[in-house]
């Protein structure tokens, strides 16, 4: 007499499935948290740079209210950054003295914002690019609440 097994090895699939499952959910679990943190910085303006050395503005405004940090990230080519002046609604303004290499791809430090009244009017940008004929560079802002 013959045993029916295919309603076993169904199951057996099954809980395999289930398990696999189980274990990717368990996996990403740490993608997760590390995405939903990376998720606090929000997108507030990008410039081009095409020129050796160039000074920009990057307009934030009211609406967008209040944040604790910026930084900025860099693509297309590298970047020296010279200078960074905050400027804030309430009249108040902030100097970040720096001189920093960011090359493509990279970011800066988390800058930390002074003062009671953190909301941003505008951002402006001393900086330069390397004469390496890889073409123009984009520095981005980026607003952590």
């Amino acid at each position: 007499m013959k045993m029916r097994t295919w309603g076993k090895r169904k199951e057996s699939k099954m809980s395999k499935s289930l398990a696999i499952a189980a274990l990717a959910a368990f996996i990403a679990l740490p993608t997760a948290a590390t995405s939903a943190s990376a998720s606090n910085w929000e997108f507030l303006g990008v410039r081009q740079i095409s020129a050796f050395v160039d000074h920009d503005k990057i307009q934030v405004g009211l609406a967008e209210g209040p944040f604790k940090q910026i930084r900025f990230k860099v693509r297309g080519n590298n970047l020296w950054v010279y200078d960074v002046d905050v400027n804030y609604f309430n009249g108040g303004h902030q100097d970040v003295n720096t001189r920093l290499f960011i090359p493509q791809g990279g970011q800066s430090r988390s800058i930390g914002l002074n003062g009671n009244y953190r909301i941003i009017k505008n951002v402006q940008f001393t900086y330069g690019k390397l004469p390496n004929g890889n073409g123009a560079a984009y520095v981005e802002l980026w607003g952590k609440r």
